[in-house]
């Protein structure tokens, strides 16, 4: 190949390069993800990319209660891998493993292709950026007033065909309803 021609190839292949990257700059992230955590186009990738794609495709629910994810690797060669993802509750745990299915699709959807997903509660209680969750505070209960006599004998009127058994808990139920409404009244 004659210098000239040489010369040219570099030049158009310095064009080509400055052309791609003005048509498709890469974020920091993207740059960060590719060049700092080797990540390659087409893998799932590591855990921190995978819990941005997870809090990303999912509502606010799920960024509430999700502390963390975990790729598990293949158990068969070529299959996609397993995701574990960390909750704070039980509850979220058994909320979010209904919805197994929705968040495969939605994952899949965004690029993120997993054999399944499964829940796990946290234990250490962090949020999904390792920061210490507070402990769940309660306003302090306020003394709920008293009933009138006149209350009083209304609720052992309407429980007194009852049979014995729901008599009380019925009767107990009824005076904390009406005492309650008296609050929010108040």
């Amino acid at each position: 190949m004659s210098d000239e021609a040489q010369e040219h190839v570099v030049v158009s292949e310095l064009e080509a390069e400055a052309a791609r990257r003005e048509r498709a700059p890469e974020s920091l992230s993207a740059l960060i993800d590719e060049r700092v955590l080797g990540e390659r186009t087409g893998e799932v990738g590591t855990s921190w990319r995978t819990l941005r794609t997870w809090l990303a495709v999912n509502g606010s629910t799920e960024r509430a209660h999700t502390t963390g994810v975990f790729v598990e690797p293949p158990r068969v060669p070529g299959a996609p891998p397993a995701l574990v993802v960390y909750v704070d509750t039980k509850a979220c745990e058994v909320d979010f493993r209904a919805n197994a299915e929705v968040y495969l699709a939605r994952l899949d959807a965004a690029g993120a292709r997993f054999s399944r997903v499964t829940f796990r509660q946290d234990r250490r209680g962090r949020s999904a950026v390792g920061a210490a969750r507070p402990a769940a505070s309660r306003p302090p209960a306020r003394a709920l007033p008293e009933l009138s006599e006149e209350e009083e004998t209304k609720v052992a009127d309407l429980v007194a065909n009852l049979p014995k058994g729901l008599r009380e808990s019925v009767s107990r139920a009824m005076r904390m309803s009406l005492r309650r409404e008296k609050l929010s009244d108040s």
